[in-house]
């Protein structure tokens, strides 16, 4: 729900106030107690800050909770500094989107001491393709040759070339049409080539036709 620097910055500003709370199974999985110790501070969100959360459940859970009124952080963080508390503000937002980036929470006046741009590189965003095994159930089996995998692009150019190749053909990542794992989401928001279906179909048919030839 929030940025990790900002949830860590808040529970250094007051050791145990937002510390771990207690879970409890509920609509989806959450932290209850750790969620209301949030709120206790942020207050509730907005609807157009629900809204940006993609999960249905997780934007019906969010509207089914008390409402709260958020509290001034400086009168809950005395000792934090002005630009502390500037800081921490930008980042605790419901929505990503509105928080604070990476790079400018960086050159904020309070990491002034800390920060070494010549030592914080940034590059492209990491793509789907590259995280397409996320979306399956994988057997240890299939994750060792998907590390190998892996591997071999850094040795070997013509792997390295089917790899951009595959990028480009299926971004959305390529276990889907390879049939590799179990998906963990439904099928239709995985890409899946109709050339790719036509082949699996007829090695299915080559299959039953060779049982039968056996048999």
């Amino acid at each position: 729900m929030f940025g990790p620097w900002g949830v860590f910055l808040l529970r250094c500003s007051e050791g145990s106030r937002s510390s771990p709370g207690t879970t409890v199974k509920s609509p989806i999985t959450v932290d209850i107690n750790q969620l209301n110790l949030v709120l206790d501070v942020l207050g509730s969100p907005t609807e157009e800050e629900i809204d940006s959360f993609p999960n249905t459940q997780t934007r019906n859970f969010l509207r089914s909770l008390e409402k709260k009124q958020p509290k001034p952080l400086e009168s809950l963080f005395k000792n934090a500094s002005p630009d502390a508390i500037d800081l921490l503000s930008k980042l605790l937002k419901f929505d990503q989107n509105k928080r604070i980036t990476v790079e400018d929470a960086l050159a904020h006046p309070y990491l002034k001491d800390l920060h070494y741009p010549a030592d914080e590189p940034t590059g492209v965003p990491v793509t789907m393709f590259d995280f397409d095994f996320e979306k399956f159930s994988l057997t240890t089996r299939e994750l060792k040759e998907l590390i190998y995998e892996e591997v071999e692009l850094y040795h070997s150019e013509k792997k390295r070339q089917e790899y951009e190749r595959s990028k480009k053909e299926h971004p959305q990542g390529i276990l889907a049409p390879k049939g590799i794992g179990k998906l963990k989401i439904p099928k239709e928001k995985v890409e899946v080539p109709v050339v790719e279906k036509e082949k699996n179909k007829e090695v299915c048919e080559v299959k039953e036709g060779s049982e039968s030839d056996t048999d």
